[in-house]
């Protein structure tokens, strides 16, 4: 694989990042998160079929299932047990506090309105899978780079993820200026699937994880809107 190539598929992601927040300011809600969708679906996939990236570096393919099943469930199981601490407390970090309110008992007026909105529910569901895929694809791209190149790091997968996160979070940054609450949201969300993808290479779980805690975290917040 040539790193150039690599390199060249991050630009134009990191590219696009830049152009979303501007395409907010002139068009409406649903067009820009088209946009979104497409850029983090057609990045990764057209990187994939033009051969510049493996899909095993992506955890697409050669998993071992036993190994990394395990992990994730421990990563779910603490996650959920941060959930049940939430509930108890109140956690002054807006991520917690999202999940926290997440778990309310619903009246039968919200029932009825989530009921109205399940294809709101459905298109959060869309892009959580579809952002799980372009982070995954951001970490596996740095990854193929460092193993191509013969980068002198001493773990080449511990440094492509956590430089993964760093960008992904920087991409964010016109988020957390217009809406600190759902970066940090984003920010959980992000670190949480960085774990599980260093200890598991497994892009299948890292994309249940993400979208479990997407809905969990921002589907009241999307509901609300």
């Amino acid at each position: 694989m040539e790193v150039s190539a690599l390199l060249l598929w991050l630009l134009v992601g990191i590219s696009s990042s830049i152009v979303s927040p501007v395409l907010k300011r002139m068009q409406k809600k649903n067009s820009v998160s088209l946009f979104e969708l497409a850029r983090w679906i057609l990045i990764p996939y057209l990187a994939l079929v033009a051969g510049h990236l493996s899909p095993r570096f992506m955890g697409l393919v050669g998993v071992n299932w036993p190994t990394t099943l395990a992990v994730g469930l421990g990563i779910g199981f603490t996650v959920m047990m941060l959930v049940a601490i939430t509930r108890a407390t109140n956690i002054p970090y807006p991520f917690l506090q999202a999940v926290r309110g997440s778990y309310r008992e619903p009246t039968i007026r919200s029932r009825v309105q989530n009921e109205e909105k399940q294809s709101g529910w459905l298109w959060l569901w869309s892009q959580s899978l579809a952002q799980a895929f372009y982070w995954t694809f951001v970490r596996a791209a740095l990854w193929e780079i460092l193993i191509v190149s013969s980068a002198l790091v001493d773990s080449p997968l511990y440094t492509a993820v956590w430089l993964a996160t760093i960008i992904i979070a920087v991409e964010a940054i016109p988020m957390l200026i217009t809406n600190s609450r759902q970066w940090f949201d984003q920010l959980f969300t992000l670190l949480l699937t960085s774990v599980l993808f260093l200890y598991t290479q497994n892009f299948y779980l890292c994309a249940i994880l993400h979208s479990a805690l997407t809905l969990l975290i921002r589907g009241r917040i999307e509901n609300r809107s």
